[in-house]
């Protein structure tokens, strides 16, 4: 069945709260689902989709969060986040710039804030609740190896808490106090490691961590960007500490690769073509080059479809879902060992980003989580791709043992696609659940057919995601 609109819109911000509020309190909007296509009056493109054999077995860590700004001691938090499949978390706020001990967090001009709970306690509280698994940072901008094995020391015997990695500082192309101390930062500092010198604060920092736990996993950077552009610092890195790293880390912000016109069009073209999951095979390549013999896996520790810049604003829009869900479906191909969505909770200068907003509203990328990717089954993911369709359409077939799921994401902001399942399993007529979203529906619409009551063409509108869980 076709449906038109006048015209298509996103939700206001409104909308938006109200959405997630819907979406918590009665998980999804049931309603029946035909194969359709809503949004402009524009005619898709035929596509069939083609599935391979098996490629990738996702680890659990692969869906993971950062926890940069989060008000991370509300209990009710770590209820909301059991709606998502999301067990690792990455808590870095505050790595550099924070003495554990004390709980004194130090700004640019070296002032420092009043002493507090410590940031890291909070981290290790909310941690005890869930018995989740994390990335904690010690201090790097200070190459200071003796206050990094004093943050190892601390967490581990006075907190409690054993996190699966460490990582050193975050960022450090980015730092301007390096080798200063906390006390004596000014605001005129501009002290940035050269690659090699970060290279050698890792080595330096690792041996004084590892004197307090020989067992600690360490990721060797938090590199800003990924693919050619890090290369400088991967290279001398991996060159340096090759055997000694645990993983190299990556941040990816798609839609800031090019140059920004504010436009939709724009954030949803540029996110989907460049930045991951097309800068993780290049890194991966620069690691491999660096330490053939290493075996370093990478991570994606930071994604968002764009950074602090006027692409920005979608991010907290519909826009961010078909995106971030076309994002998810290239890595899980890839067998990406960790896919962290930035942030958890936006905060201050962080509130444009986040699954949640800064009073804790969820946001549309949230209800991706909490209904695609908490009903995605992922035990094994199959070589899938579209053959034809529109541009910026990304699929994935995964299966466990009682279910075959096939996700699909249209990123295309004015073309529908009209997908074909004959060849596939999704062909033969099983007992199904179908959860489908686009921009002009203020939820995912969810519906269950019995066996044989699954259509074989599917119209998946602009901006649209479909998943279909198929029962084996």
């Amino acid at each position: 069945m076709t449906r038109a609109r006048a015209r298509r819109r996103f939700p206001t911000a409104i909308e938006s709260i109200l959405v997630a509020v819907i979406v918590l309190l009665t998980a999804v909007v049931v309603v029946t689902i035909v194969p359709r296509i809503v949004g402009p009056n524009t005619s898709p493109i035929a596509g069939t989709l083609s599935v391979g054999g098996i490629v990738a077995y996702p680890p659990a860590s692969f869906w993971a969060l950062g926890t940069h700004a989060v008000k991370i001691n509300d209990h009710n938090l770590s209820s909301v986040i059991n709606e998502t499949p999301v067990d690792m978390f990455r808590f870095g706020g505050g790595g550099d710039t924070t003495n554990v001990t004390t709980g004194v967090s130090y700004s640019d001009d070296g002032s420092a804030s009043p002493p507090g709970l410590s940031a890291d306690a909070a981290f290790t509280t909310f941690c005890h609740w869930r018995a989740c698994h994390s990335i904690i940072t010690v201090p790097g901008e200070i190459d200071d190896p003796g206050a990094a094995a004093v943050t190892v020391r601390f967490v581990e015997q006075t907190l409690g808490l054993r996190p699966d990695y460490w990582s050193i500082g975050n960022e450090p192309n980015t730092w301007v106090h390096y080798g200063i101390p906390w006390t004596s930062w000014k605001l005129s500092d501009a002290s940035t490691p050269t690659p090699l010198e970060y290279a050698k604060t890792v080595q330096r920092d690792i041996a004084a961590m590892r004197s307090v736990d020989p067992n600690a996993q360490i990721i060797g950077i938090q590199s800003s960007v990924g693919g050619s552009y890090a290369a400088s610092w991967i290279t001398p890195l991996v060159q340096v500490n090759g055997p000694n790293l645990a993983a190299i880390a990556y941040h990816s912000y798609p839609a800031n690769q090019v140059a920004e016109d504010g436009s939709l069009s724009g954030f949803l073209s540029n996110a989907f073509r460049f930045g991951f999951p097309h800068d993780y095979r290049q890194t991966q390549s620069e690691v491999r080059a660096a330490c053939p013999s290493c075996s370093i896996p990478v991570f994606v520790d930071e994604f968002n479809g764009a950074g602090l810049g006027v692409d920005n604003v979608f991010d907290q829009s519909y826009a961010d879902v078909p995106i971030v869900a076309a994002a998810v479906a290239g890595g899980l191909q890839l067998n990406a060992t960790q896919f962290s969505f930035f942030d958890l909770q936006g905060l201050g200068s962080l509130s444009n980003f986040g699954l949640l907003g800064p009073d804790g509203s969820p946001r549309p990328s949230f209800v991706l989580y909490s209904t695609f990717f908490h009903n995605l089954s992922t035990a094994t993911i199959e070589n899938t791709s579209v053959v034809g369709g529109p541009g910026g359409v990304a699929a994935v077939v995964g299966t466990n043992a009682t279910t075959t799921s096939l996700l699909v994401a249209n990123t295309n902001g004015t073309v529908g696609l009209e997908l074909t399942l004959n060849g596939t399993v999704f062909a033969e007529g099983g007992a199904a659940t179908i959860y489908a979203w686009d921009p002009t529906e203020l939820a995912p619409e969810v519906t269950t057919v019995p066996a044989g009551g699954l259509s074989t063409t599917w119209l998946v509108p602009p901006e649209g995601v479909l998943l279909i869980d198929l029962s084996s």
